[in-house]
């Protein structure tokens, strides 16, 4: 899921960033033709004109055309050789950019396509469960893992600020599962995964919900984890240890 946000995000980002250069480029042309004018950004000739033979002058022609004065001729106005040099810099730099980011954009989609492709392609594996036909995990080697470490899991549950405590007790469970072979399900989170295995090994189911609830509040929400939040949890953990133990039948 994080993959898939992650790949729609870049290609947001790649658009946004099509855009800009494209509006960039659009700004650079107006501004160019603007000090350039029409005479040199419309070049050429242009379609063939017809000329009309001049009229021939009469008298009244010649004599109201005497007192007449010519209009001087528009100047062009001619842009700077440096100006000109600018502007097609800023315009080959864009064509560079449009045509990288361009680039950028098919690799992208292209990657995505081939992740979709490849994924439709690939046969689902089956759901794996902790005793499932290929999968049989050895409880006795889990118990003795979660049980090694509960002194010291205990231990850091009373140390420091209370939310990074019990976040850090909780995923110490999850890091347990993951090291003892225990795969996650087909849409099962890693919270989900903990107190499956806190389950299998025989854990109290209540000691375990004030245990993941306890995480929970202090990983997800706002709410101050205060020290009556971590006493909470610590006599939840040594019910969870103690529960295991009666289970498996350890002392």
């Amino acid at each position: 899921m994080e993959h898939r946000l992650g790949d729609a995000r870049a290609a947001r980002a790649a658009l946004a960033l099509l855009a800009s250069v494209l509006m960039v480029g659009a700004v650079v042309l107006v501004l160019w033709a603007a000090v350039a004018g029409p005479g040199t950004v419309l070049e050429g000739e242009g379609r063939d004109r017809v000329t009309l033979s001049d009229p021939t002058p009469t008298s009244e022609s010649v004599e109201a055309g005497s007192g007449e004065q010519m209009l001087p001729s528009e100047e062009t106005r001619d842009v700077p050789t440096w100006l000109r040099a600018v502007v097609r810099a800023v315009l080959l730099v864009l064509e560079v950019a449009v045509v990288v980011a361009f680039a950028w954009v098919l690799w992208r989609a292209g990657r995505w396509a081939w992740q979709r492709w490849d994924a439709r392609d690939r046969p689902a594996g089956p759901a794996t469960s902790l005793t499932g036909a290929e999968e049989v995990l050895d409880t006795e080697a889990l118990t003795e893992e979660l049980l090694r470490g509960a002194a010291g899991r205990r231990a850091r549950l009373e140390e420091g600020p209370p939310r990074n405590a019990v976040v850090a007790c909780w995923l110490e469970i999850e890091e347990v599962a993951a090291a003892g072979g225990v795969r996650r399900r087909p849409a099962e989170t890693a919270t989900e995964l903990g107190r499956r295995l806190l389950d299998v090994l025989g854990a109290d189911e209540d000691a375990v919900a004030v245990l993941a609830a306890a995480y929970h509040r202090a990983r997800y929400s706002e709410v101050p984890v205060t020290v009556q939040d971590r006493s909470r949890a610590l006599r939840a953990l040594d019910h969870v240890h103690a529960s295991v133990r009666a289970h498996q039948g350890v002392r």
